[in-house]
Formats: structure tokens, C-alpha cells, sequence
């Protein structure tokens, strides 16, 4: 096998193998387990991707909980915001995959921010309330914690009132098996991702003793970049001995724009920025940044490692 290959078989069995050890273990504890807990752990049995496990996850509690809207937020650290991974309802709303706002904002936001379980009977009453589905009355939100951690929130909502009056303790045992397969959701994508990163440097090391001349290396390695994560220019640039100006050595998909000629001070460009500190720079809107040299009218975001 490929070594990302082996890296996702070794995380599929490790996950398979402790979710049937979980299940096994509630069996015998006997019939008393919830039903909804046993379907829970059946889905993330059956699903590695982390998005449309948490999707399934959210439409088995709208229906055990017969509520009109569930949604699972994960949290951001950097900045402190939540993020909606899953959403179902009965109606349009605001919600949408990618949809976030800052800690401490609506009843999600307060249980984010908190790590405390929120259960409001009736919205109309609850001064922080952000309306996310027409007409809804009651809401039952609890915090997603691993080690001690808030990692997500599940946030459900109904149009009558007092609907989740004796379901908070429910779901927050679904919120601690949840915490799990996201656990091993999370786990999954690093290792597939260290995978890729595998495949990629594999593929690179190839091309690297492909050849022995430094241009025609170069000009190989931006190449293999392009066209395997499909950017429109991608660059190799070399900074001088005393670190004060840059060059291009290799450019792939703006040639047309002449910035391969002539060397570059280090107080110019994204580029220069990155020599100057020794850092990775990442801007998400060149339009919006004073250092970025226009070369393409097609730019819109430039990533300089």
C-alpha cells in the first residue's frame, strides 16, 4: 500500500473496532439504553466523513425529538466562533452549512461560550434569542465536550412551547455520544489529510530525482503543484544570502505578467512581507492588502510559505 493509503485503513479499523467495542458494552448493559443511542452509534459506525455523519446525526434527532430544527455547530478557537457542520428544518432559514457567528451570541452562542446546557420554554422570554426558525417557541441547546473541551453544540427548536421540558437529560447523553464519533470524525480527517500529505511529498520526491538541474527542478516542482491542487500561479522564489531581495526562479500560469524578471526588495509584496518575518502569510482578499503586488486580474486570495 501507499503510506496515505495505509494511514486511512489503520484509522477506518481503529474507529470500526472501538465503535463495536462501545456497542457491544451496551448490550450488555441491558435493554435500558435509549433507542436513539443505539441509531447514533450505528451512524457513526457507518459514516467517516465528518459533515454528512453530523447531517444524519441532526435529521435522527428531529425525529426522535420531533422538533422542527436541529442544528450541530462546531467551534472555532481562532477567532471564538461557532460554525454550522449540520441543519435540518421544516422551513427556510438562515441556517446553512458554514453559517457562524461569535461566542456569546443567541442561545447557541451562550452555550458555546458557556459549556452549559440552555433549555428555554418559551423564546418569546429569553432576551439573547436569534431567531433562526419562523415562529419557533421553545429551544433545547447543550454543549459537545471532549476532555473537558466544548467542541460542538446541538441546538434543537420547536414551535410549541415547553416542547424539550423533559428531554434536557436525553440529549445530553446523545451530546456525549456525539462527542465521540466527532472525536473519531476529527481524528479520521487528520490522519486522511496526513495521507494526502504523504501522496503529495511521495509524488514531489519523484520529480525531485527526476532531475538534477535546479531551474528545470524547480519549474517541475511548481508544475506538479499547479496542477495537483489546481491554482492559477504558483511560484518558487528564492530570497539572497543577506535576505534583502527575492527572486523568481520558477512561475507557472502568469507568465504574461513579467514578474519573473529583475530582483524584488524585501519590503515589496506579500512575498517580501513573508522574508521580512519568517512567516507564513495568508490573504484571503489581495484587494485588501497594501503589500500585495497585482500580477493576475483573477487573484483574489494569495497563500506565501
Amino acid at each position: 500500500r501507499k503510506n496515505g493509503d495505509l494511514w486511512r485503513w489503520q484509522a477506518c479499523h481503529q474507529r470500526l473496532r472501538a465503535i463495536e467495542v462501545a456497542m457491544t458494552d451496551r448490550r450488555k448493559r441491558g435493554s435500558g439504553t435509549p433507542a436513539i443511542l443505539t441509531e447514533l452509534a450505528r451512524i457513526a459506525a457507518e459514516n467517516l466523513d465528518f459533515r454528512p455523519m453530523l447531517q444524519r446525526i441532526a435529521e435522527a434527532l428531529a425525529v426522535k425529538f420531533e422538533c422542527q430544527l436541529v442544528a450541530i455547530a462546531s467551534i472555532d478557537e481562532d477567532p471564538p466562533r461557532f460554525v454550522c457542520e449540520a441543519v435540518i428544518s421544516d422551513a427556510s432559514s438562515p441556517l446553512y452549512v458554514g453559517y457562524s457567528r461569535e461566542l456569546g451570541s443567541g442561545v447557541v452562542g451562550e452555550v458555546a461560550a458557556m459549556g452549559t446546557s440552555i433549555l428555554v420554554d418559551d423564546v418569546r422570554t429569553w432576551p439573547n434569542y436569534v431567531e433562526t426558525l419562523p415562529g419557533a417557541r421553545s429551544e433545547l441547546c447543550v454543549p459537545v465536550k471532549h476532555r473537558g473541551r466544548v467542541v460542538a453544540v446541538l441546538n434543537l427548536e420547536s414551535r410549541r412551547i415547553g416542547a424539550f421540558r423533559d428531554q434536557l437529560s436525553l440529549l445530553e447523553a446523545v451530546a456525549e455520544q456525539v462527542s465521540g464519533a466527532i472525536a473519531w470524525a476529527r481524528l479520521y480527517e487528520e490522519i486522511e489529510r496526513r495521507g494526502r500529505y504523504l501522496d503529495v511529498m511521495s509524488e514531489i520526491a519523484g520529480t525531485v530525482l527526476d532531475s538534477t538541474d535546479l531551474d528545470l527542478l524547480l519549474d517541475r516542482i511548481a508544475h506538479f503543484v499547479r496542477d495537483r491542487f489546481g491554482f492559477l500561479l504558483v511560484a518558487i522564489l528564492v530570497a539572497d544570502a543577506g535576505g534583502k531581495s527575492w527572486k523568481h526562479r520558477a512561475l507557472i500560469g502568469a507568465r504574461e505578467t513579467g514578474l519573473l524578471d529583475g530582483d524584488w526588495a524585501v519590503d515589496r509584496g506579500v512575498v517580501g512581507r513573508s522574508v521580512r518575518l519568517g512567516k507564513p502569510q495568508l490573504v484571503l482578499d489581495v484587494l485588501r492588502d497594501p503589500d500585495y503586488l497585482a500580477g493576475l486580474d483573477l487573484v483574489r486570495c494569495e497563500y506565501v510559505v
